[in-house]
């Protein structure tokens, strides 16, 4: 059997690819906020939409979590990287951009 690595990048971008290929107009990406974090997010007026997890084999999990600010209209996708003893490894916030050609 093949051990396949997979990143949560990847995993993110595939679950995006498909939709955005069949849009017309604008085509968006997702592009991060330098030091913005999900924790950050947390403590202001912000909505969790929705959460999930992506784990792998040997223990790590990446938190994904999508936020709303509805007075602005904003969105935010985040993703918090996490140990098997789930201490924090990483994070990257990003928000919908315009894709430019």
């Amino acid at each position: 059997m093949k051990k396949v690595t997979v990143t949560a990048a990847f995993v993110l971008s595939t679950m995006t690819a498909p939709a955005m290929a069949q849009e017309k107009g604008p085509q968006f990406i997702w592009e991060p906020v330098p030091g913005l974090t999900s924790a950050n997010i947390a403590r202001t007026n912000w909505d969790l939409v929705t959460s999930d997890t992506i784990n792998w084999p040997d223990g790590r999990i990446a938190l994904v979590t999508y936020w709303s600010e509805t007075k602005n209209h904003l969105t935010m996708r985040c993703v918090d990287f996490k140990n098997k003893d789930f201490q924090d490894t990483g994070a990257l916030c990003s928000q919908p951009a315009v894709l430019k050609r």
